[in-house]
């Protein structure tokens, strides 16, 4: 007897499984081929490079084929996050890769017109999304799929932070979500982090002073004295305060770092948040506009000091803004400043355009960019936290 298209597909996934525990990172687009061989003339994983700016093909050495994320119809799946025809070839479809809903790249799935290979249902979307899961299990083990993501060698900081950084974005039924950090190559002082338990998800954005490894070796520092204090069941109180006290024993030049801690309750929506030295956080309404935080504020960690945190009501949709001055201080050939007014009222309209919150984090980070006509001279940085039970289901493929 025949198998159905489902089963096909669902012996594809079970192969997966059985052949991926025993492959090596750069052997999964020979595998992938492999297990769907009966389903597809050809199956080719394309991953995004760090800058978010071309879809590059994932082969065992050479180089491969690339696309634009910008101006493609790979770069179009990757956006909107929906399998895409190609319109110069009805045999061809362009499918999301997610891990979970972190956006990896896309799948190019080349087929016979009218074979319904991939109809974006179950269980064809369900072996993309394990393969997702799998190109993002296997990055640790080995550089090829590194070297795919990247356009030019890293710096030895942004290595150290990037190793640091939890995924760009995290999607839960209360919360969506995202950051963006350029230069990709070279950044050295900005790092985020965060953690989803329960009712509760705690963000941090941190910057540290000066640039290249000292300003990495702060952040770092910084970065895993919060952690080890959140971890531990510290409030605001003991994560600035281990903060504090490592960058002063570990530092003899008064190296400090600048960040926002926030705890945002997913719940009732209350926001509470410490400002270390750091840009005011913006609240951008669902209703429109935007409210500064301008208060509880204390100089940067590393030069101790005490202060209370401050709350503010979130609202079901609102986003909560953070980002670092390299964002706001980037310069154009003139000399203008990209400014906060600018970061907001970008943020705005893509809002308003419909974009999610991961797109949005890619496209202020863009525009940073083409604001200073290329990366900019210092580390720039957004995140976006949004409430939103109707965003997080948006979210998925």
């Amino acid at each position: 007897m025949l198998e159905s298209r489902a089963e096909q597909w669902h012996a594809a996934i079970v192969d997966l499984l059985k052949e991926v525990n025993l492959s090596q990172p750069d052997e999964l687009p020979h595998l992938v081929r492999a297990v769907t061989a009966q389903l597809a003339k050809d199956v080719r994983i394309y991953l995004v490079d760090y800058e978010q700016e071309t879809l590059r093909e994932l082969t065992a050495t050479a180089t491969g084929d690339e696309q634009p994320v910008q101006h493609s119809t790979a770069g179009e799946a990757y956006r909107v996050g929906k399998v895409v025809a190609d319109p110069s070839d009805p045999g061809l479809l362009w499918v999301p890769l997610v891990d979970s809903t972190e956006r990896l790249g896309v799948l190019r799935v080349a087929a016979e017109p009218e074979s319904g290979v991939f109809e974006g249902e179950e269980p064809d979307i369900q072996f993309a999304h394990l393969l997702g899961h799998l190109v993002a299990a296997k990055m640790p083990y080995g550089d090829r799929l590194h070297r795919v993501r990247s356009s030019q060698a890293m710096t030895m900081a942004s290595v150290l932070l990037r190793q640091l950084l939890p995924p760009s974005t995290f999607t839960s039924d209360r919360l969506v979500l995202a950051a963006a950090m350029q230069p990709a190559y070279a950044v050295g002082g900005d790092c985020f982090d965060y953690a989803v338990d329960g009712d509760l998800a705690r963000i941090v954005v941190l910057d540290g002073a000066g640039h290249g490894m000292t300003a990495g070796l702060s952040v770092a520092v910084a970065l895993s004295a919060i952690r080890a204090a959140r971890r531990n069941g510290g409030g605001f109180g003991e994560m600035t305060e281990q903060a504090d006290a490592q960058l002063a024993e570990e530092f003899t030049n008064s190296q400090y770092v600048t960040g926002v801690l926030a705890d945002l309750n997913l719940v009732t929506g209350v926001l509470r948040y410490v400002s270390c030295g750091h840009p005011e956080p913006v609240v951008l309404p669902a209703s429109g506009g935007a409210v500064p935080l301008t208060a509880a504020r204390r100089p940067p960690l590393g030069i101790p000091d005490q202060v209370e945190s401050a709350e503010h009501q979130l609202f079901p949709g609102d986003r909560l803004l953070l980002y670092t001055d390299g964002i706001v201080e980037s310069r154009a050939a003139d000399g203008t400043l990209f400014g906060v007014e600018r970061l907001v009222g970008t943020a705005q309209e893509l809002i308003a355009a419909g974009q999610t919150s991961p797109e949005i984090a890619r496209l202020l980070t863009r525009a940073v960019m083409e604001h200073h006509h290329g990366p900019p001279a210092d580390d720039a940085t957004v995140l976006l936290a949004e409430w939103s039970t109707t965003a997080a289901e948006e979210a998925l493929p």
